[in-house]
């Protein structure tokens, strides 16, 4: 099923210094960074490898409390990459896996998130690329 891990997304507290931290400590180049109004967050994404490190900061306080809790960072979920993100669900939820929400459109891609609490209690996000077939 899994291609290859895609991305590590990480809740912050402050954005600006996790982004220093990456950028100067840890001598991470920054690949993109946007701001998602609507769901009231700010992301940017580091390139680690192959692999990116996302940082997300949530301004709604409610949203915050629930995703970051006291914490001043935590890991939210591992993105991992597939061929076929229809097949990939449809094999979690045939052994108990529950997804957030069916797949859906973000960022370009098709995106799906199974819930931590079945799943080891990780959330593991999985993604396709649009440029690959997906099934009926």
């Amino acid at each position: 099923m899994p291609d290859r891990i895609d991305h590590v997304a990480i809740v912050v507290g402050q954005l600006d210094e996790a982004q220093s931290f990456l950028s100067t400590v840890m001598n991470m180049a920054l690949v993109r960074e946007y701001a998602i109004p609507e769901r009231s967050l700010r992301t940017a994404f580091y390139r680690c490898g192959s692999v990116e490190i996302e940082l997300i900061e949530v301004s709604d306080p409610d949203a915050r409390k629930q995703r970051l809790g006291d914490a001043i960072a935590r890991i939210e979920h591992i993105a991992i990459q597939v061929d076929d993100i229809r097949l990939a669900t449809a094999r979690l939820q045939a052994l108990g896996v529950e997804l957030v929400s069916p797949p859906q459109l973000l960022g370009g891609r098709l995106v799906a998130a199974t819930k931590a609490t079945s799943s080891m209690g990780v959330m593991f996000q999985l993604l396709q690329e649009l440029s690959k077939s997906v099934s009926g």
